[in-house]
């Protein structure tokens, strides 16, 4: 990852993240059929072990299909076609990213979160609970509730 990445992760960070417990999982390789048709929202990141804050008022979201993803972290939406070969999330093509303007710590989260899912980060299912882990950053991510129409 970028330094200047982290740093502009830190610089804007106002709180930590609170109860991130451990990060140790007893989860399973994920595969494209534990996924498909769930949408998951950060409940935690960790860089090299140490709780890291996101931008204020931002998560981070990956959506899964059967052939690909959907991502936000905080401004421009992300997609790409996508697959899980053994328990690692390998993009093909690289990520189609809209081009909203945002203030910068929002824009340099985006650009983040998009080298991390294209750097083919491993991933873990435990029941609602997803885990992906890529060159010591760690993201703890849960289903987002189905809304009832």
């Amino acid at each position: 990852m970028n330094r200047s990445h982290l740093v502009g992760l830190g610089t804007v960070a106002l709180l930590a993240l609170s109860g991130c417990g451990s990060t140790t999982q007893s989860a399973d390789p994920a595969s494209n059929s534990d996924v498909s048709g769930r949408t998951y929202v950060s409940h935690s990141v960790d860089i090299n072990g140490n709780p890291t804050a996101l931008v204020r008022s931002t998560n981070l979201q990956l959506s899964f299909t059967d052939d690909g993803i959907s991502a936000n972290a905080g401004c421009n939406s992300m997609s790409g076609r996508a697959t899980i070969d053994d328990d690692t999330l390998v993009i093909s093509g690289g990520l189609a990213m809209t081009e909203m303007g945002c203030e910068s710590a929002r824009m340099d989260q985006d650009q983040w979160f998009a080298d991390l899912l294209t750097a083919k980060p491993t991933l873990s299912v435990d029941g609602d609970s997803l885990t992906l882990d890529s060159d010591g950053t760690v993201i703890v991510m849960t289903t987002q509730p189905s809304r009832v129409s």
